[in-house]
């Protein structure tokens, strides 16, 4: 019993491996998220400033008078760029809330996991404890036997009648004696 446990425990520690590896992937994507959420933010504050000194520029160069086309192509580069960076920002955090869902999915499958791996680990533990208590008191089963019919030899030995057969040790017919009563020594238990 204890080694189909024991394969059974084998098997829950591999799947708790994966599911731990799993979680700690999931783990690092978040992180990756947020870092490049954190990225996009700063580039969208960037590009905004960037926005407003072009906005300054086309208003000089308006005043300077330049053609409202030169002067307002680099405020719109900047727009642009912002309108970019604040759109990659506002994907990256709304993908934010399912990753960290996915990491809570994975960690407790991998909670799961490891809590059954627990649970089999202490049947094995308990199967072999069991086994270990019946070997010894098998043991002892033995040791009891051997003193028991050592000490009903001796006793017969000093009374001078003979010990008698273990069940089984002879033929009918033949007074129970392995050696069907042809020695005089008497049956002796074998050694």
């Amino acid at each position: 019993m204890a080694s189909s446990l024991e394969r059974l425990l084998g098997i829950r520690a591999m799947q708790e491996e994966l599911a731990r590896r799993q979680a700690e992937a999931e783990r690092a994507r978040l992180r990756e998220l947020e870092r490049l959420a954190a990225e996009a933010a700063g580039e969208a504050r960037a590009s905004r400033e960037r926005w407003f000194a072009a906005v300054e520029r086309e208003s000089q160069r308006e005043s300077e008078g330049e053609s409202a086309e030169a002067a307002s192509a680099g405020r719109l580069a900047e727009e642009s760029a912002w309108e970019q960076a604040v759109w990659r920002r506002a994907r990256l955090e709304r993908l934010g809330p399912a990753q960290r869902a996915e990491l809570e999915r994975a960690q407790e499958e991998y909670l799961g996991l490891r809590r059954e791996r627990r649970q089999v680990e202490s049947l094995v533990e308990t199967a072999r404890n069991l086994e270990r208590a019946h070997a010894a008191r098998e043991d002892q089963r033995r040791v009891d036997d051997w003193f028991h019919s050592r000490s009903k030899g001796e006793e017969s030995m000093a009374t001078g009648s003979e010990p008698a057969a273990p069940e089984g040790a002879g033929l009918i017919g033949d007074g129970g004696k392995p050696d069907g009563g042809k020695l005089d020594g008497g049956w002796r238990p074998p050694s």
